[in-house]
């Protein structure tokens, strides 16, 4: 497949890093040099211009594209560039934060000029960062099969009576399944023989909250806070992800946001309806306590600067506040900040980057999360009649060594499975594969080989 990508910045980059790592050929424009060389690393065409141009289209070949995805900084070029492209007959993605354009996740309105799918990244991340605050217990999660599944990392702390043993020596509980081991920079799609130590994070198919506890007891991992009923929420930050987050809960809790800049805050206070706003710096002690913050359930640091994020959470904690939340810029961060005591890092990028190509590549996919930077892809998916999994058991499958099934859903029920588990036509799947190693999945889903 060939991918044009308007946009060389954050999501740009990693859009198109990931799209590089499936093995796919992809031209990136963009109009600021040093930001195009600083991403010379991509093995990809680079075109020093404009994604709404025709002439910057016409030099990426966009006549001979599969895909054009406007991830530029500007929602008015991303549409431009998209409407210039579906002339073309490309299908079309493009990346929009305003929300007088677009108030939802993913939406198809805009069709009829030439997007066929576009992606709102703040309320991509504030719909994340409010489902998590609502679940049972705060860790760091991604839900599939409609709240059936979550997937869960967790840290093997040097205590743990599983440091130092191998996975086959390890049994979890009931309704757990290690997917995937980040140790260090090195990701690991686990096998029998692979050691677990103190400091790895490990990433489970979890299928409830009662298993999730059980896991932490009894192979030693770092509790996740259970978030209880959340009654009162303080945002800092009346950012386009502060307003967003605080739009979708303040129906079901007491919502504050605290934003220092006197503008900002005004804005945000004619965005919101029931959240009350305050002029304020959400690291001083003062504003804090003035506000009562310790009777917060949880707070969440959503402001520009991730160095502020880090700080307000901790000051937070430090008041006694349960729950954690500060979003991030650098995803490396994320082991580095949740040591400190904040609860949950997340980034922005890292939600969108992981949207834009669910419906980049993956239209028929359910779902889709990317973890590590992008070097790994959970997938929700359907087996059909002619995929080469049906009527097959687990160990008989021509599967990627660098991926594993998570979980099977079959109607109602879902499995842990086992080698012995047979797959069958409907069945949804969640895979967790390196994602060199997804075309070869989705291969196998549509009745090829592996290879």
């Amino acid at each position: 497949m060939y991918v044009v990508m308007s946009g060389a910045g954050e999501v740009g980059y990693h859009v198109a890093r990931a799209l590089r790592l499936e093995g796919h050929d992809v031209a990136v424009i963009e109009r600021s040099k040093s930001v195009l060389e600083k991403v010379t690393d991509l093995d990809a065409m680079l075109i020093h211009g404009n994604g709404a141009s025709l002439d910057s289209l016409e030099q990426a070949n966009i006549r001979k594209a599969d895909v054009f995805i406007g991830a530029s900084g500007s929602d008015e070029a991303n549409m431009i560039g998209c409407g210039l492209a579906k002339s073309f007959g490309v299908k079309t993605v493009a990346r929009i934060t305003d929300e007088t354009y677009l108030d939802e996740v993913v939406s198809y309105k805009y069709k009829s000029i030439g997007i066929d799918v576009a992606v709102c990244p703040e309320l991509v991340a504030a719909t994340k960062v409010a489902n998590l605050l609502r679940a049972p217990a705060l860790a760091s999660a991604d839900i599939f099969a409609q709240g059936q599944i979550a997937m869960v990392e967790s840290k093997v702390l040097a205590s743990s009576p599983i440091a130092g043993k191998t996975l086959s020596e390890i049994k979890p509980p009931p309704g757990i399944n290690i997917v995937a081991i980040f140790h260090g920079e090195e990701i690991v799609i686990p096998r029998g023989h692979d050691v677990l130590v103190g400091g790895d994070r490990i990433l489970m198919a979890v299928l409830s909250p009662e298993a999730m506890k059980e896991a932490e007891e009894a192979l030693g991992l770092r509790p996740g806070n259970r978030t209880g009923r959340m009654r009162r929420l303080v945002i800092a930050g009346g950012t386009r992800i502060g307003i967003r987050l605080a739009r979708l809960l303040e129906k079901h809790m007491e919502v504050v946001i605290i934003e220092k800049d006197k503008e900002r805050a005004q804005e945000a206070f004619e965005k919101v309806k029931d959240t009350l706003v305050i002029n304020g710096d959400a690291t001083d002690l003062a504003v804090l306590r003035g506000e009562s913050v310790e009777t917060a359930d949880a707070f969440v640091g959503a402001d520009r600067v991730e160095e502020y994020n880090i700080l307000a959470a901790l000051v937070a904690k430090k008041l006694g506040v349960r729950n954690t939340v500060a979003f991030i810029n650098q995803p490396q961060l994320k082991s580095l900040v949740e040591d400190t005591g904040i609860d949950l890092a997340l980034t922005v990028r890292q939600a969108t980057v992981s949207s834009i190509l669910q419906w980049t590549l993956r239209m028929d996919a359910l779902d889709l999360a990317l973890l590590g930077g992008g070097a790994v892809q959970v997938l929700e998916v359907r087996v059909n009649e002619a995929s080469k999994l049906a009527g097959k058991p687990l160990k008989k499958l021509d599967f990627p060594h660098s991926s594993i099934i998570g979980a099977i859903v079959r109607g109602d029920d879902v499995l842990i499975p086992r080698g012995s588990d047979e797959i069958r036509a409907g069945d949804r799947l969640i895979v967790v594969a390196l994602t060199e190693a997804v075309p070869r999945i989705e291969r196998l889903l549509r009745g090829g080989r592996a290879e």
